[in-house]
């Protein structure tokens, strides 16, 4: 299976962060990271958001308000109108004639004044780093089965690679984003709102 389109770059970004090559390994019959494995993991990371009103930013240029930036509140968004798309307040979809957008900042740019106007977007971001620590404690679980050596003056130590990586993946661990959950009291009737 190859990578969704809009997957490239944050899969590109996530090797480099992980150090996971093409074929690093193999468990069984799957070779991580290839494609497949990499967008799987990066979806475990996933975080959707729909019709997120995003709020302007302005500039003033040659004595005139100017509106064309917009600022997400996230980053490292999967790119492609597929899956991200920008509505005004009505529905109505913009073309992508009239805007660019930095996918890893999360930035919209309009190529025109938009006064200010309602933008609504939908689309996913990922957690980079918390792939990346995911994916460095699951190659540490692959070198765990490695042994330290010892023999005529030589000394191989392996286990230093397998704490190494779980080094890298708590440093990793440290960036990502907090996950949240909603939490219901099983005495409280939740619906009864008054």
């Amino acid at each position: 299976m190859t990578a969704r389109t809009g997957m490239v770059d944050l899969i590109d970004q996530f090797r480099g962060m992980a150090d996971a090559g093409t074929a690093d390994f193999t468990a069984g019959t799957i070779t991580y990271w290839n494609d497949d494995t990499s967008q799987k993991l990066l979806d475990r990371h996933r975080h959707n958001f729909i019709d997120l009103e995003l709020q302007p930013v302005s500039f003033i240029t040659n004595g005139t308000t100017d509106w064309r930036d917009y600022y997400m509140p996230y980053t490292d968004l999967e790119s492609g109108t597929a899956v991200f798309t920008i509505k005004d307040t009505t529905g109505s979809a913009y073309g992508t004639s009239v805007y660019t957008v930095d996918y890893q900042s999360g930035v919209i740019t309009w190529g025109s004044n938009v006064l200010g106007s309602s933008i609504l977007v939908t689309g996913r971001h990922y957690d980079l780093n918390a792939a990346a620590a995911e994916a460095w404690r699951f190659k540490a679980a692959n070198v765990s089965k490695m042994y330290d050596f010892s023999t005529d003056n030589h000394n191989l130590k392996r286990s230093q690679l397998r704490q190494s990586y779980l080094d890298n993946a708590q440093y990793y661990s440290g960036l990502a984003g907090p996950i949240s959950i909603e939490l219901y009291r099983g005495d409280m009737d939740n619906y009864d709102l008054d």
